[in-house]
């Protein structure tokens, strides 16, 4: 058993933890994996979990993996489930007649990729230039924007289609601020600004602070004087009077009586409460009554008034002195004096309503709260007309100052485009812009040129090519034909011609299309030998059905060369982690998978399943040693006696017919082993060694006994056919050179041990 150790590196060396299934926190951390790692098990052991879980370990590390088990037809052969007619082609431009067409393609894809570095230079050379232009027009801005509050006009290049654009669109922005400016002049306006002197901000904090101020309404303006002069000169002929005390005693009391009560102030049960209340209602309606109370409310009118007057004045005397203004608001109203006035006239008539009362007193007061409302009114207006007046001469000077200012960044831009240090940065871009746009234009034909070259020849074509010719070598009953060009869609026909489903053909048919399928995609090349950069992990998941007894020999030689390119491509390539697992619960087949693997890039494992710690029945791997995968010598050589002993090539059956020949390589070359103490391969670079052991064993008296004449050739080409043969039964002319060749071979050990040779065919 060799040291795991010193294998060599492969993307996946452990896997960690891993449950699922029968599998319970397994780790192989006493048993790491390898470039290829051959594992097998019988059914039921965990193999196709182990499969999932190392491709789930491969995605988690970011490699590309490739898997082949039992669910790869339905997965990746038809393309639509509900056409069963139609399988998926595999893309590929490679064939010796195509090289000059990648190689041409490849070509303009390199011009593309130089044209593309220039204009990426060009690009960064105009992006200098753009920073270089923005720079000098910040500075321009920063220069004339001082004493103002004008802001950098916001032109962004991502707005543009390039940079060009870009420029057109700040001259054109630029211009339109000598146009606005120019329009604006009005010598007379600056009348009204000329002895402001303040920078532009002071002026808007002075805007703002004046925006600040409100000037209150004006109060309400009278109470009916014309009503009150009316009732202050009239005689009234009052016929009784009664205090107001007693009229709201009589409501109150109407109120907490019921019709028919005694009375709850005398006891009188002598209590009319319709007569009472009627007669209230007389008094109450007199005249002097109703006038006598607006007498009353227009005292609480008026001192309302007055006051009203006297909090708008105290408000307009504020915001006046807050305005800084020079002019004077003076309150006009004697306010107490009026106040008495008006209440000793109101109260005079009260007391006497039935007496003469001149209004003259009236019309006074009248007139002089009038002309105080007035003047305060127009005070106020006043005052109102000089903020807004200060406000727009103040914005006046701002606009003024920024037209100005607005002005001289847009002449100064201008002439920094035009004719100044930003002419030539103009220039070059425009230049590189036209250069820019040619060379994309020049990509755009190549491109062309590349896809029509492209579309020239089917995509799909080498795949459908190789595909009938495996079927055909193996002699598969049917073949595939694309639908129409370059679509990546093919229908499956029989031999006759006739369309069949993919549903028709044999489960084992089936799986030999899917083994072709994944085999083929593997690669990028015409001869099937470079694995794609991408794919570094390849896991093959029992190749070999029950169904597939037939074509036995075919699949496990298209697995050992897989094991072979992967290994070269590893010696050959950058892609030195790449690894391969291949499983098998058939002992026969995987004994047969791992003859001759190369050791030093290779593990034996057994997957089985025992009781964990827990009690539970767990999946597991061990190592197994190289003699745990020797085969049957007995067992194989009384195969190929019998095979000799044929009369012809009737009786051999299918199984026969396509592993044989690897039966017979393996039989002679542990036969060559034995005779020679040294391992001896049964091939043609040999042939001298191998013809030296016939003639020694068949020495007499110590003389070498040649080989016939007729036997050698026989002899020769046996060695080349049994070691073609095994990978490619086709290479074979026919099931008769099998008999043939199993004759040659019985002959070979009969003549040079024959003890051996009777033992063995017992």
């Amino acid at each position: 058993m060799s040291n795991k150790n010193d294998k060599p590196f492969a993307c996946i060396k452990y896997i960690e933890d891993y449950t699922y299934k029968s599998f319970n926190n397994f780790s192989n951390t006493g048993t790491p994996f390898t470039v290829i790692n051959y594992i097998y098990g019988n059914n039921g052991a965990g193999k196709s979990s182990l499969a999932l879980g190392i491709e789930a370990e491969g995605k988690k590390i970011g490699k590309g993996t490739a898997l082949f088990n039992a669910e790869y037809t339905n997965k990746n052969l038809l393309l639509d489930e509900s056409n069963p007619n139609l399988i998926a082609g595999v893309v590929a431009a490679f064939g010796s007649e195509n090289i000059e067409i990648k190689n041409k393609i490849r070509q303009y894809e390199s011009a593309v990729l130089d044209i593309e570095n220039d204009i990426s230079q060009k690009n960064n050379s105009v992006a200098e230039r753009v920073r270089n232009i923005s720079k000098i027009i910040d500075n321009i801005f920063k220069n004339n924007r001082q004493g103002t509050n004008i802001r950098r006009k916001p032109i962004r290049i991502e707005n543009y289609k390039d940079a060009f654009e870009w420029v057109q669109g700040i001259k054109k922005a630029y211009e339109r601020d000598l146009i606005t400016f120019k329009d604006s002049e009005d010598e007379s306006s600056e009348t009204g600004v000329r002895n402001i002197t303040c920078g532009a901000e002071e002026a808007q904090a002075k805007i703002s602070n004046l925006e600040l101020l409100r000037v209150p309404s004006r109060p309400k303006e009278f109470l009916e004087f014309e009503n009150l002069k009316d009732i202050i000169g009239k005689e009234y002929n009052v016929t009784e009077e009664v205090p107001d005390a007693l009229i709201r005693w009589i409501e109150d009391g109407l109120k907490i009586h019921q019709e028919g009560e005694s009375c709850k102030f005398c006891t009188s049960s002598d209590l009319n409460l319709s007569k009472i209340s009627q007669k209230l209602k007389m008094f109450k309606e007199q005249e002097w009554i109703q006038d006598q109370a607006f007498l009353i409310e227009s005292k609480k009118i008026f001192h309302g008034l007055l006051q009203e007057y006297n909090s708008f004045y105290t408000k307009l005397l504020e915001v006046a002195l807050k305005s800084g203004f020079s002019t004077t608001v003076e309150n006009e109203l004697n306010v107490e004096e009026l106040s008495g006035n008006f209440d000793a006239l109101i109260d005079e008539k009260l007391r006497d309503p039935d007496g003469f009362l001149s209004v003259e007193g009236l019309s006074r007061i009248r007139s002089v709260y009038i002309n105080g409302y007035e003047e305060i009114c127009c005070q106020r207006d006043s005052l109102e007309k000089n903020i807004n007046d200060e406000k727009n001469r103040y914005r006046d000077y701002v606009n003024k100052i920024n037209d100005y200012a607005k002005n001289a960044v847009a002449v100064d831009v201008l002439n920094a485009l035009n004719e100044g240090d930003l002419k030539d940065d103009v220039q070059y871009i425009s230049d590189m812009i036209n250069e820019i746009k040619r060379c994309r234009g020049e990509i755009l034909s190549i491109n062309t040129q590349k896809e029509n070259l492209q579309n020239s020849v089917s995509r799909y074509g080498k795949f459908v090519e190789y595909l009938n010719g495996e079927l055909e070598s193996i002699g598969m009953p049917f073949r595939l034909l694309e639908e129409k060009v370059d679509s990546g869609e093919y229908a499956i026909k029989n031999l006759q011609g006739d369309n069949i489903s993919i549903q028709d053909i044999s489960e084992g048919e089936k799986h030999i299309l899917s083994l072709m399928y994944f085999y083929y995609k593997l690669f990028d090349d015409e001869n099937l030998d470079h694995i794609k950069d991408d794919i570094a992990l390849i896991i093959v998941d029992d190749p070999v059905s029950s169904l597939d007894e037939g074509n036995k020999l075919y699949i496990l030689n298209v697995i050992m060369r897989l094991i072979d390119k992967v290994i070269a491509n590893r010696n050959s390539s950058t892609s030195d982690d790449r690894q391969m697992f291949v499983m098998s619960h058939s002992r026969d087949d995987f004994n047969n998978i791992v003859y001759h693997r190369n050791k030093s890039v290779s593990e034996l494992f057994e997957i089985y399943k025992n009781v964990d710690a827990t009690g539970r029945m767990c999946s597991n791997i061990r190592l197994m040693n190289d003699r745990d995968t020797m085969g049957s010598y007995a067992r194989l050589f009384k195969e190929v006696y019998e095979i000799s002993n044929l009369k012809g090539s009737e009786g051999l059956s299918d199984c026969q017919v396509n592993h044989s020949l690897n039966s017979m390589r393996r039989v002679f070359e542990e036969y060559l082993s034995f005779k020679s103490k040294t391992i001896l391969l049964p091939q043609v670079s040999n042939f001298g060694q191998i013809k030296e052991i016939y003639e020694i064993s068949r020495s007499v008296d110590g003389n070498r006994k040649p080989i016939s004449s007729r036997y050698e050739p026989k002899l020769r080409t046996f060695l080349s056919d049994i070691n073609v043969g095994s990978h490619r039964i086709t290479n074979v002319d026919g099931k008769y050179k099998i008999v043939e060749y199993a004759a040659t071979l019985m002959k070979y050990i009969e003549d040079t041990d024959k003890v051996h040779y009777n033992a063995m065919k017992q």
